[in-house]
């Protein structure tokens, strides 16, 4: 299950997301992106409440940040776990996103 709350202000959206994505609602999440075609110039992803991240989430954040690059955009991600951390560490996406741990560090 994946919830996902959309707050945009003015240039900003963020995306507060809730659950878990994987397999079966990473296309919920890509859905929502796309929902949202009047691209803004900052995107924020709060992961706070995400308990676990598959490879099918991971490539939804890295197709989104392709796009955010082509636009000259700016994203970042907030409030990661330590577990997600983790996952995003040991993929290497640490140095591909913008990446704010729990703790207030910037990670990527």
């Amino acid at each position: 299950m994946l919830d996902i709350d959309v707050t945009i202000d003015n240039d900003k959206i963020v995306y507060s997301l809730v659950g878990n994505l994987n397999t079966s609602t990473a296309q919920k999440f890509r859905d929502c992106l796309e929902l949202h075609t009047d691209f803004k110039s900052i995107i924020v992803f709060d992961f706070l409440k995400i308990k676990y991240i598959s490879s099918d989430g991971l490539r939804v954040l890295l197709d989104f940040q392709l796009k955010v690059d082509d636009k000259k955009g700016e994203l970042k991600i907030i409030n990661v776990s330590s577990d997600i951390m983790e996952v995003l560490e040991l993929t290497g996406f640490t140095n591909v996103l913008v990446i704010e741990s729990s703790d207030g560090e910037n990670d990527g």
